[in-house]
Parts: structure tokens; C-alpha cells; sequence
């Protein structure tokens, strides 16, 4: 067998693999022809960066749902059970509880759209619809939450409000898409690997 040829068969054989790995997201040049091999190395080469891209997204979703659950699911509502934190202290222990989640969180979606940037495609809807709850969370309803809290902690008489459940749900939407994104990813991977053994 030449070295063209084996070339050739072996992007093919690449491009296959990685091309069921890649396939939620952009179109990609299906067509792999093997003249010399390079058409073969081209698409194996877009094919191979898609899955990588893939494979980030996979992680950073699986990671922000994390942070999300542990500290915004968890951990926030875990604090108002502590019979010895008065609520005043309790809510400025959430402030900064959900200040530092909120940059780990900007962070994540940063590096989303920086992988988004480096390949330019179509982001995957689930992930764009947990940056826009994200995006509204902390650009919209945080605001208005630690308005309240001042108020609280300075001591004044606050009416009831609903939007501590709203941000709850708000939360709730945003890890479901982000653990739904990242497991389907997985399976999608683990199924691939599987057929391609």
C-alpha cells in the first residue's frame, strides 16, 4: 500500500468517525474524496477541529451545571436553614455567595464564546438558551434581588416578592439545559466510539 493511499484511507476513516461525533452543530463538507489524499486530510482536518469544539462545549456545559447545582441549587437555600445565621447575615452571605458564582459563570460563558469565535458555527441551542437565562439572571432579576436584600439588611420592613422563586426556576431551566446538552454529548460520543470499534 502506498503512502498516499494509506493516507487517504486513514482520513477517511477519520472524517467518518469524527464526522458522527461532530454531527449537532454546523454543516460540514460531507463529501470526502481521495484523489492524492488532501480533499480526505481537509474535510478530516474541519471535521477533527468541530469535534474538538464539541468536546469543549461538552465540558465547559458539564462544568457551569455543576457550579450551578452546588452553589445556586444547593448551597443557597442550605444557608437559610442555620438556626444561628440571623437573615440579615444570611442574605449577605448569598450576596457574595452568588457574586463569586456569578464570575465563575461569566467566566465559563466566556470561554464558550471564545470556542463559539475560534470555529465559527452555530452554537448549539441548548447552550444559547442557558446564556440567555444567564444573561437575564444577572443583568435583570440580580439587580432587582439585591435591591431587596438591602433593604432588609438595613433593617426596613420589605413586602412579600416572588422573585427569589422566579430566579429559582430561572436557575433550575439553565442547569437542566446545561446537564441535558453535556449528557446527550456524551452519549452521542460514547455511541460513536462504540459503533467505530
Amino acid at each position: 500500500m502506498s503512502l498516499d493511499s494509506w493516507r487517504a484511507r486513514s482520513a477517511l476513516h477519520a472524517a467518518r468517525v469524527l464526522q458522527r461525533i461532530s454531527s449537532a452543530g454546523a454543516s460540514l463538507d460531507q463529501t470526502v474524496t481521495c484523489g492524492a489524499g488532501c480533499r480526505a486530510e481537509q474535510s478530516a482536518g474541519r471535521i477533527l477541529a468541530r469535534s474538538w469544539q464539541l468536546s469543549i462545549w461538552i465540558g465547559l456545559a458539564a462544568m457551569w451545571a455543576g457550579v450551578s447545582l452546588a452553589g445556586n441549587l444547593i448551597a443557597a437555600p442550605a444557608k437559610f436553614t442555620v438556626e444561628a445565621l440571623t437573615l440579615p447575615v444570611a442574605l449577605q452571605v448569598g450576596r457574595a455567595q452568588f457574586t463569586w458564582i456569578g464570575y465563575v459563570e461569566w467566566v465559563l460563558l466566556a470561554l464558550f464564546l471564545l470556542s463559539w469565535l475560534a470555529h465559527v458555527c452555530r452554537p448549539p441551542a441548548l447552550l444559547s438558551i442557558a446564556a440567555l437565562v444567564f444573561g437575564a439572571q444577572q443583568l435583570w432579576l440580580q439587580p432587582m434581588l439585591e435591591a431587596r436584600s438591602d433593604l432588609i439588611i438595613a433593617g426596613n420592613a420589605v413586602p412579600e416578592s416572588a422573585w427569589h422563586l422566579v430566579f429559582a426556576v430561572l436557575e433550575t431551566i439553565k442547569c437542566a439545559l446545561l446537564a441535558c446538552f453535556a449528557g446527550h454529548g456524551l452519549w452521542r460520543m460514547s455511541q460513536t466510539l462504540s459503533q467505530s470499534d
